[in-house]
């Protein structure tokens, strides 16, 4: 009967309808292939590419060799792994606004220590493994959080950041993994603080989710915390020495004044709009809004007030690089569990593709974007002021009537 139909019908009719069926044939392939393309194909792509790029210009690396190896190699030798001296000679003959890329101990030597096993194999493959266990963490801290979407993963592999981090060897997967342990292990109150306690001893700033924890009235997490960070730190600075504790607190202070105008921190966009003298009132200022929000919405809701502790650790860092931006992909994980259009948050930063801004405007303009985009997620943005932005950002989408 259906051929009979077709047949009945005019030629011109006939075709019109012969272009309708491909054209919706060809659009459910694309259905079908574009997530595969985009968040299977791609991301594998992208990975390889900026791993091998930095392999083959000698960057593969080199946050874990400047900044961790050679320190664990420092203490095996029984030498000194902290000298502010040389950020010193730096800043005496530095001219702005050039930004330098400073290979330099920055870490507690408990980091320094674990790592050390790694200095006496050659450097070639203590990179290799720690490129390849560091490649594996972001998949562990989103399977800790339930997640089983093979689309997130996708997302979370292709977004920059997170490839910046395991290609540089920087620390910052060590800390989405335990950041994710935190929040799955929130109501146990030892493995909660044992997790807490290793982000604090790896990057003392921290401690927002301690507030995030007292808010929460978690009080026996946040001690044991504390107490497992000081039981990690004080062996490690017993044996370094506790002498290199000025040495250390020196070699913050350097690198923040070499990088407070060239990272994506609040000091960074004080710096832009030229009030360098409020880069640390604004810093405090933002952190302690952000910390006021976790703090009211520590009843009504937990998940908010766990992402506003989470960029509140961000905001509060002197020295903020982009790869560090990879860890607002836990409370992403946690407010959607399964695929959405929030996993691609991070993906504006393929436009400015650098760690350091080094003066570009545009950096910070998008990182001021991925955090309004964040906070709209959250839904933390008045509607009178977030519908607009929605109209802005997604003109494509239209209200139903």
């Amino acid at each position: 009967m259906r051929w009979v139909e077709i047949a009945a019908l005019p030629a011109d009719e006939y075709r019109m309808q012969e272009l309708r069926s491909r054209g919706g044939g060809l659009t459910a392939a694309a259905g079908r292939i574009g997530p595969w393309l985009g968040l299977a194909v791609l991301p594998v792509l992208m990975f390889c590419l900026v791993v091998i790029g930095a392999a083959v210009h000698g960057t593969l690396g080199m946050d874990f060799v400047g900044s961790l190896l050679h320190g664990g190699r420092a203490i095996l030798d029984g030498d000194a792994p902290y000298h502010p001296e040389r950020i010193q000679r730096i800043l005496e003959h530095l001219h702005r606004p050039v930004t330098p890329a400073i290979e330099e101990t920055a870490y507690p030597p408990i980091a320094l220590l674990v790592i050390s096993p790694l200095a006496v194999v050659p450097q070639w493959l203590a990179i290799l493994i720690v490129t390849v266990i560091w490649s594996v963490l972001p998949a562990l801290a989103l399977r800790s959080l339930g997640v089983t979407d093979w689309r997130c993963y996708g997302a979370v592999y292709l977004s920059l950041p997170v490839i910046h981090a395991i290609s540089l060897g920087n620390t910052a997967p060590v800390i989405l993994l335990c950041l994710a342990l935190c929040w799955r292990w929130r109501d146990h109150a030892l493995r909660c603080g044992l997790a807490l306690a290793v982000m604090l001893s790896v990057k003392l700033i921290a401690f927002p989710l301690l507030v995030w924890l007292v808010a929460t009235r978690r009080f026996r997490a946040a001690a044991a915390a504390v107490a497992f960070a000081i039981g990690l730190s004080l062996p490690a600075w017993l044996l370094v020495g506790f002498d290199q504790v000025h040495a250390y607190t020196s070699v913050l202070r350097g690198l923040s004044t070499l990088q407070q105008d060239g990272g994506y921190s609040i000091s960074s966009f004080a710096w832009q709009l030229g009030l360098p003298g409020y880069a640390t009132a604004l810093t405090v200022a933002v952190t302690a809004l952000l910390l006021v929000g976790v703090w009211r919405a520590r009843k009504s809701d937990d998940g908010r007030a766990f992402a506003l502790a989470t960029l509140a650790t961000l905001t509060a860092l002197p020295i903020l690089h982009q790869l560090y931006f990879a860890l607002l992909l836990v409370p992403i994980a946690i407010s959607s569990p399964g695929f959405s259009r929030r996993w691609l948050l991070l993906l504006p930063f393929w436009v400015c593709p650098y760690e350091a801004t080094s003066g570009r405007p545009l950096g910070l303009v998008l990182a001021a974007l991925v955090v309004g985009i964040y906070f709209a997620s959250w839904k933390m943005i008045p509607s009178a002021v977030r519908d607009p932005l929605v109209m802005v950002l997604t003109p494509w989408r239209r209200p139903t009537l």
